[in-house]
């Protein structure tokens, strides 16, 4: 071959690879149904008025300052981060870490079954250090019962993890604080009130959980309304109820719905906001044209996430039946986390991340089930009730109990007997 074909064929085989690299770095998919859906629905605004979220966020403002104010002044100042292309994990700890902040004091007990069976039961013979637990965080207590008159609950996943986080451990210790408080009214005898106190605070927890888009948020939701049952449970074994006051407590231990238990939703939310996180985290949202847009498609990468996220949206969806025989089926398949294939040539960064968020997403079957054993957990206690009404005997109770076949492992919540009764009494 003669040097000036030598030559054309090197111009051209040069000009084919920065053909194919350049068509590598600008090639995107396009978005799957879902994700087009979800990138084209919008969000309600989070910082409207009568969005709780914003006072879980500002919960533990300083003595004097409103939770509501405060908490919109810290979405504020992230929200200036981002737009502004500051560093935002800078801005996050210096809005968590104001030290005037109110923080919950002393020790939330433990209601050990053996010794006091429950709640009301404790009470009866602790009133006096509840009372002082209670006076001790007086203004926490106000705040959280406060948060019955916001009517929304949106949460900000658009910023993905650089956004900031409320300090739940606070409000869940004023969820059992304010439980506490009606169990030791319940030792004044004021029973129709704690159920009403009761039927409030579960009402409030059913609507959290059914507007959460988020696991954290969810689980929250899914801990304190377990307590909830619990205390109602606890309170209907050791006190003798009228007609009324118990149909106040299978009211509030009717079925969960679908948007209370299941966390199809919730997963929805979180696809969202795991891919809002990486595109904060790799600055995507201020500067397309940075470098690592072509080793980052958006499209792509948010397939991925999406499909992952799809899957467990499937199973969250499921029966309880379904999903325990699916969830077998998965562990004897062995299942493996998928490789990474061809759209690593032209998304080499997002098949990574997308590879670890589906190596995470190995967990979410056990928050699945969270959800199925709240409401396994919720006809334990409903049958526990029953069986106190009708006084069924022991042999007769787990007989129905074997036959109900519910798959939860708080069996020891249901068994009703005439000791713990009399120890609630005093």
């Amino acid at each position: 071959m003669s040097g000036p074909a030598v030559k054309k064929a090197r111009i051209v085989v040069i000009l084919f690879y920065v053909f194919v690299i350049t068509g590598l770095a600008l090639y995107d998919e396009k978005p799957n149904p879902e994700l087009a859906r979800d990138m084209t629905h919008p969000l309600p605004q989070i910082m409207e008025p009568g969005n709780a979220w914003i006072v879980f966020l500002g919960f533990r403002a300083p003595e004097g300052a409103s939770p509501y104010p405060y908490g919109e002044e810290k979405m504020r100042k992230v929200q200036n981060a981002v737009l502004r292309g500051q560093n935002v994990n800078e801005v996050l700890r210096a809005v968590n870490d104001d030290r005037s902040e109110l923080s919950f004091h002393g020790k939330i007990p433990s209601f050990s079954r053996q010794k006091y069976c429950g709640m009301p039961a404790y009470a009866a013979a602790h009133a006096e250090e509840i009372t002082t637990l209670l006076s001790r965080n007086e203004e926490l207590l106000r705040r959280y019962e406060s948060l019955r008159t916001y009517p929304r609950y949106t949460e900000p996943l658009d910023y993905g993890t650089y956004g900031p986080m409320p300090w739940f451990a606070a409000v869940k210790h004023a969820a059992v604080a304010r439980l506490l408080q009606l169990a030791v009214g319940v030792g004044r005898g004021e029973i129709e009130e704690a159920l009403a106190g009761a039927r409030e605070e579960a009402e409030f927890w059913r609507f959290i959980a059914r507007s959460s888009t988020t696991l954290i948020s969810r689980m929250v939701a899914c801990a304190i309304l377990k307590q909830d049952l619990l205390f109602v449970g606890d309170l209907a074994a050791c006190r003798r109820l009228n007609a009324q006051e118990l149909a106040t407590v299978r009211n509030i231990l009717r079925p969960f719905d679908k948007g209370e238990a299941g966390l199809g939703a919730t997963f929805r939310g979180e696809s969202r906001y795991m891919r809002k996180s990486v595109e904060c985290a790799l600055g995507l949202n201020r500067n397309s044209w940075l470098p690592v847009a072509m080793i980052y498609k958006s499209n792509a990468s948010g397939n991925r996430i999406c499909d992952h996220f799809q899957d467990f949206i499937g199973l969250a969806e499921m029966t309880p039946q379904e999903f325990a025989v699916k969830v077998k089926q998965r562990k004897d398949s062995n299942e493996s986390l998928r490789g990474i294939g061809i759209p690593f040539l032209y998304n080499p960064a997002g098949e990574i991340i997308s590879h670890h968020i589906q190596a995470f997403g190995s967990f979410l079957p056990h928050y699945i089930a969270v959800g199925h054993d709240l409401e396994g957990f919720r006809r334990l206690l409903l049958l526990r009730v029953s069986a106190g009404v009708e006084n069924i005997s022991k042999r007769k109770f787990f007989s129905k109990l074997v036959a109900a076949t519910f798959t939860t492992h708080h069996i020891s919540v249901i068994i009703p007997t005439q000791d713990c009764r009399k120890r609630a009494q005093g």
